[in-house]
């Protein structure tokens, strides 16, 4: 495997024309449908995978070049998923006793991995077929009050901020199909609490407090790509930016995980372009970042690994949520790694515009989901 050094002078079209290989070998040639992913090697056909893969596929500018009935099939097979009674997308292969971490419940899996999928169905055309009903008790005020606060807060606020990602993006995606007004003033509640329960110190949401800064950032992440989906201002985005600044170790990362370094590059690069601050705080932290987020790339397989342990050779492996069938082996890239680390090499070519990754095809959305622009910045 490649250390951080020996990919510092990658081309930026071997790694997406990698990045695109590895896409294409997850995919099941023989299945009834084009758009049927696996995560690893080893695991079955997931939603979730092929989701992952849709995203990456956009990202990269890839999905253009779909041909009319690849796209069709691949909308038919997400779309085919949904569970009628509760709008959300319970994967035929999900057993319960397969899910390996006793911090993501059935729940949120099911709650997290649907707001992918939805997510995908929009990049590639499409839009859920049902309502989203799960969202019903959220749509009174003492609804979603009740429902933010009994959330994990105590347990780990980085679990919580999955929970109020999920109440943004499925709120949202119901709103598309329904265009209920009651999702909108649901939001408004959302926010007011949000607003209410910010930490003054760190820009994040510790409600019960005591919990790392890295836990808060990772977590309030979350809950901030939903203003960005909402379209909402977001309350002292200088805070946010220097928090996750001070989160940046001597290696330049900021945990090494695919999901930690995404978290913070998106929020100080683009906190720093919507408000125009920090800007040559952001620019030398992405230096920074550049070469640890190379060094993560399996150049052989084509794919990102999720982290690299001290420099020293790749180890990868992934366990998304806990779930078995989510799961790469140390040494093996995986779709969502390949998602989020090229969403954070794109947030470092906007903010370094000399390494030659700004001239990428990069395509950025505004969806109801991950990788979510503020309106401000996406393309038209």
């Amino acid at each position: 495997m490649a250390s951080p050094q020996s990919n510092a002078n990658i081309e930026p079209q071997e790694l997406r024309r990698g990045i695109l290989r590895h896409c294409e070998s997850l995919r099941v040639a023989d299945a009834p449908h084009y758009g049927v992913y696996r995560f690893a090697r080893g695991c079955k056909p997931t939603y979730w995978a092929s989701a992952f893969v849709a995203m990456t596929r956009h990202l990269h500018g890839d999905l253009d070049a779909l041909g009319p009935q690849q796209r069709r099939q691949w909308l038919d097979y997400l779309i085919g998923g949904q569970d009628e009674e509760t709008g959300l997308y319970v994967d035929p292969v999900f057993r319960s006793a397969e899910r390996l971490s006793n911090k993501h419940t059935d729940e949120l899996l099911l709650w997290h991995s649907s707001t992918f999928i939805m997510t995908a169905v929009d990049l590639l055309g499409g839009v859920c077929r049902h309502p989203i009903r799960k969202t019903r008790q959220l749509f009174t005020p003492e609804g979603m009050r009740k429902f933010i606060e009994q959330l994990p807060w105590k347990l780990d606020p980085w679990v919580a901020g999955n929970w109020t990602y999920d109440i943004g993006c499925l709120v949202g995606h119901d709103w598309r199909v329904t265009r209920n007004q009651s999702n909108l003033d649901a939001m408004d509640v959302f926010f007011d609490w949000m607003a209410e329960h910010q930490n003054r110190e760190t820009g994040w949401w510790d409600i019960v407090g005591g919990h790392k800064l890295s836990h808060q950032q990772y977590g309030g992440y979350h809950t901030l790509m939903v203003y960005w989906m909402f379209d909402r201002p977001v309350p002292r985005p200088e805070l946010m930016i220097d928090s996750s600044l001070s989160i940046q170790n001597a290696r330049g990362h900021f945990g090494g995980g695919c999901c930690p370094d995404m978290d913070c590059a998106d929020a100080i690069v683009t906190l720093s372009r919507q408000y125009g601050i920090r800007t040559d705080e952001a620019r030398e932290s992405m230096r920074r970042l550049l070469p640890w987020t190379l060094g993560c790339w399996d150049r052989h397989g084509g794919g990102f690994l999720d982290w690299n342990q001290d420099g020293k050779g790749l180890t990868g492996g992934r366990n998304e949520f806990g779930w078995l069938q989510c799961t790469a082996a140390a040494g093996e890239a995986d779709p969502c790694s390949d998602s989020f680390r090229s969403f954070t090499l794109a947030c470092i070519s906007e903010a370094v515009p000399d390494t030659g990754f700004e001239a990428l095809p990069w395509k950025h959305h505004g969806s109801f989901g991950h990788c979510v622009r503020p309106k401000c910045l996406r393309e038209k």
